[in-house]
């Protein structure tokens, strides 16, 4: 009975480990740079409206570039912690249900700007601007879901529990784009509102995750939802 309670406990105590260091790792990663890079007068892909900034080449590799060091503090605690990538979402179990309801769902996300935020008009042409507006946001899509949802959320789970874990985790991603808010000139109470404003759609994402284990769907609906604001 013993040894039962001390395997316990050690299970417990590395749950609670791997939780800490991930939640450091993504926090670091996605809140704290991204402060940094603004306060040095950059800015990421979500900053400022989409009428506001073009999109290029130059954007694209900027996000990518911006992408691979807010994921650095992730694939070094990963590494450390020898984490294999099924643990974060990459594996191809799930993959083709991931895949569908992240693509139902993008159709939605794309339908509803089209009929209700642009009120049915008709589209102008697409252009190059948007397939670049792709691409960055893309990038921006598959990158945080798998900090957030791929690597960040399966440790809450294991921690917290499944329900608290998923929560947990959907909060933590809502409300690290304040740093954008802040950045695109809100004020405080205003960027705590829009952040409040991402529970819903990030609670959606998680939960797209937790009854697939696999990433890749919501890394799509992510980066659907972001670019639909770039039509029209």
């Amino acid at each position: 009975m013993v040894g039962v309670q001390e395997e316990s406990a050690k299970m417990a105590g590395a749950a609670w480990s791997a939780a800490l260091i991930a939640l450091a790792a993504a926090l670091c990663g996605w809140v704290l740079f991204p402060a940094l890079l603004i306060g040095g007068g950059a800015g990421g892909a979500e900053v400022t409206a989409f009428d506001q900034r073009g999109y290029g080449v130059e954007d694209v590799a900027s996000q990518l570039f911006i992408a691979i060091i807010a994921s650095a503090p992730i694939l070094l605690a990963m590494r450390w912690r020898r984490d294999s990538a099924a643990s974060v979402g990459l594996l191809r179990g799930n993959l083709g249900r991931s895949l569908l309801m992240g693509t139902a769902l993008s159709l939605v996300a794309v339908g509803w700007r089209i009929a209700v935020d642009l009120r049915g008009q008709p589209l102008p042409g697409l252009e190059s601007l948007h397939l670049w507006a792709f691409l960055q946001f893309a990038i921006v899509g598959f990158s945080e879901e798998f900090a957030f949802r791929g690597y960040l959320q399966p440790r809450l789970v294991t921690w917290l529990g499944r329900w608290a874990g998923w929560m947990s985790a959907s909060l933590l991603m809502a409300f690290a784009h304040i740093v954008h808010h802040l950045a695109a000139g809100l004020s405080l109470p205003d960027a705590f509102a829009a952040c409040a404003s991402l529970v819903p759609i990030s609670m959606l994402l998680g939960y797209i995750m937790l009854r697939t284990g696999n990433v890749a769907g919501p890394a799509l609906f992510h980066t659907f939802v972001n670019w639909a604001g770039s039509l029209g």
